[in-house]
């Protein structure tokens, strides 16, 4: 004889008195679309009266699901990841995105030791539901790996043919910062690129392309990688011999190199020259001078990409939806006319 557990037994109870199988009373529980809402409502009434609660991990084993969300953090030796700004703002509209759809995130750091971890094995083991997937090189090969393997995934700060994404359009932003250089007078503006193997950089470094010919200023650029570093580096070879009056950045903590260049040098900012970030993270309005800088909304991108992955996990469709959130401009002080 086969003993009922006490939350079996009890569903059992719910059946009997709703006049159906028990395994309907789990799907009208669980919200399953095979039951018409009326059923639904009828057996929710019961169990309520009944004070029946389901057992929710049994409910999630039922509809293999476990409801987390892995958020796929990069690894880098040298800088621990959530010690810079991107990744915490990110998180918090990843969370936020999550919660309100009953979801939670797992964080997933991508090596053990200097082994890329395996992500399809991560949710096919149903670890997670899927993937989010933030700031991927362009040859990531593991990223057509996942599609080839139907891993439910959403890319973050990137994109790719046949993959979802949500992303920033940075034209909006930049365009916004050419009008405000040349009102103020500038007409020799500086670029510094970020890291050439990713899109972000790319489609930034295309964008300050496009709007140099568009309001025909006479540019120089200097290929960067994000870092404050490169940043650093490269305003000393935008402002040695003939120098700009403006220097634009592919992100902020190359923008905070720039400015520390100046400071050391003893170029006034913005009477020498005018900084302009990109992203507008933390420290940006709280550096002396306040950055004037591009508004990457990277919050309500981790909300749109928690949200996507989601509606794909519900939906259950592998078709590829691509998001791209425009930017925005602040200004603040690290610009101003150019004095010469």
């Amino acid at each position: 004889m086969i003993k009922l557990s006490h939350a079996s037994a009890n569903r059992v109870l719910v059946a009997k008195k709703a006049g159906v199988s028990a395994s309907t009373v789990s799907r009208a529980l669980s919200g399953s679309p095979l039951i018409s809402e009326p059923t639904r409502e009828r057996i929710r009434a019961i169990a309520e009266k009944m004070a029946y609660t389901p057992n929710r991990q049994a409910s999630l084993l039922a509809r293999q699901k476990t409801l987390r969300l892995g958020f796929v953090v990069p690894y880098y030796k040298s800088i621990p990841p959530f010690s810079r700004s991107y990744f915490p703002a990110l998180l918090n509209g990843l969370v936020t995105g999550a919660e309100e759809k009953g979801y939670s995130i797992t964080i997933i750091v991508d090596t053990t030791g200097d082994t890329y971890k395996d992500l399809s094995k991560i949710v096919q083991s149903k670890e997670v539901d899927g993937l989010l997937l933030a700031i991927n090189k362009i040859n990531d090969l593991r990223i057509p790996e996942l599609k080839k393997n139907n891993v439910p995934f959403v890319l973050i700060n990137s994109y790719g043919k046949g993959f979802s994404s949500v992303d920033n359009n940075p034209l909006p932003g930049m365009t916004a910062a050419f009008e405000h250089l040349i009102s103020l007078g500038h007409t020799t503006i500086g670029y510094i690129s970020g890291d050439m193997h990713y899109y972000n950089a790319i489609d930034r470094l295309e964008a300050f392309k496009t709007l140099a010919e568009k309001f025909k200023v006479t540019t120089q650029v200097e290929v960067g990688n994000f870092s404050k570093t490169s940043g650093y580096y490269c305003a000393g070879k935008l402002l040695q011999g003939a120098p700009v009056t403006a220097i634009m950045t592919s992100s902020d903590r190359e923008a905070l190199g720039v400015l520390e260049y100046c400071r050391d040098h003893a170029i006034a900012i913005p009477d020498k020259v005018s900084v302009i970030g990109f992203d507008d993270l933390d420290p940006a309005a709280y550096v002396h001078p306040a950055l004037t800088t591009i508004d990457n909304p990277v919050d309500e991108t981790g909300k749109a990409a928690s949200q996507l992955l989601i509606d794909t996990l519900e939906t259950r469709t592998n078709d590829p939806r691509q998001i791209r959130l425009d930017t925005g401009f602040i200004i603040r002080q690290s610009t101003g006319k150019p004095h010469g």
